[in-house]
């Protein structure tokens, strides 16, 4: 049984902005530099076609590590540089999904008192295949290379379509809930079969677990300004010990039970639908787009409203009206210089 939970947010605005929820974690990894520590977490490949395990030893480039990523991150080496460093005195934090910090843990085979772990509340891991497919499939669409996406991007590029036709750049924003990969990956189509039967929902060994605050207006409403809003889970007296020593939160100790009421991910394994098994057939012989005609097609009514509101201004304003709730999430593409044909081959 967890020690603790907490609804929490960083006070500074513009970085929790950049962040998926309250910025809880940027607030774990600056306590960590400022102590001359280093930090391992999960940026994008510089193609974006995949995710990665990176070392980091400064402030400025902690913007790699934040928000989101949706996929499957490779640690290459990072569990044998982490013990380089721990055996060299330094402070060490190293976040990832709760398998990879059990990973870590038994590859160590021993405690480090300069060891902080933090794991995210997991949903599950989704395929490297698809992401690597919806990639090319943009790419080729766009007639541009990705650059950058934001899975969490908590405001939409407003003038995207406008600026993209004008500039060496594009951006893309889409409605999180109608993101097809998102989608696939929500529904648990695309997830690893360790995933619906997950080990580490029960065996943990970290010493922080953060994610998002479902629900927070349930339970903290006081805490809730629709900006997003962490929840901390504190495992071991270590964990209580650094996020006590945080400066520049603001924090509400809330009971286990009713934090995590509306994120059952905690603790709970997703189900394995029955078409997975088809879905991944699918995948190794269709493209993107037929992947998304296949599993979500898009009815021609849908699509004609979905041309009425193709501007993300528009599209917002519209669910203003729908009485929606004003923290929507956007998954934000970024595309840069145009790409050559034998590039999209």
């Amino acid at each position: 049984m967890p020690l603790e939970a907490y609804a929490a947010f960083l006070d500074d605005e513009i970085i929790r902005l950049q962040s998926s929820s309250g910025g809880i974690f940027t607030a774990l990894a600056r306590c960590i530099l400022y102590n001359h520590g280093v930090v391992y977490g999960v940026a994008m490949a510089e193609d974006c076609k995949s995710a990665e395990v990176v070392r980091v030893d400064s402030v400025t480039a902690l913007v790699r590590l934040r928000g989101s990523k949706y996929m499957q991150a490779s640690t290459g080496d990072c569990f044998q540089k982490a013990k380089t460093d721990l055996e060299a005195g330094l402070l060490v934090l190293y976040s990832g999904t709760p398998c990879q910090i059990n990973g870590l843990k038994l590859f160590l085979q021993k405690d480090y008192s300069n060891l902080l772990c933090v794991d995210i509340i997991c949903h599950g891991v989704p395929s490297p295949l698809l992401w690597k497919k919806n990639v090319s499939d943009l790419e080729h669409k766009q007639s541009k290379k990705l650059k950058a996406v934001n899975f969490r991007a908590k405001r939409p590029s407003a003038f995207a379509d406008v600026w993209g036709n004008l500039s060496p750049t594009k951006q893309i924003s889409v409605p999180f809930g109608q993101d097809s990969y998102m989608k696939m990956f929500l529904n648990n189509y695309c997830l690893r079969p360790s995933c619906y039967k997950c080990a580490s929902k029960v065996f943990r060994l970290s010493d922080l677990s953060i994610g998002d605050f479902w629900g927070i207006e349930n339970v903290a409403p006081e805490m809730n300004d629709a900006k997003g809003i962490s929840l901390v889970i504190i495992r071991s007296e270590k964990g209580r010990e650094f996020f006590c020593q945080l400066e520049g939160i603001r924090e509400k100790k809330v009971r286990y039970e009713d934090a995590i009421r509306e994120n059952e991910a905690e603790s709970t394994s997703v189900s394995q639908p029955a078409i997975r098994e088809q879905f991944f057939n699918d995948l190794s012989r269709l493209n993107y787009s037929e992947m998304e005609e296949r599993f979500f097609p898009v009815p021609l009514k849908r699509r004609i409203k979905n041309l009425l509101l193709k501007t993300p201004a528009r599209s917002l304003l519209e669910k203003k009206k729908r009485g929606l709730a004003n923290m929507d999430y956007y998954v934000q593409y970024t595309l840069g210089c145009r790409t050559e044909k034998k590039d999209l081959k």
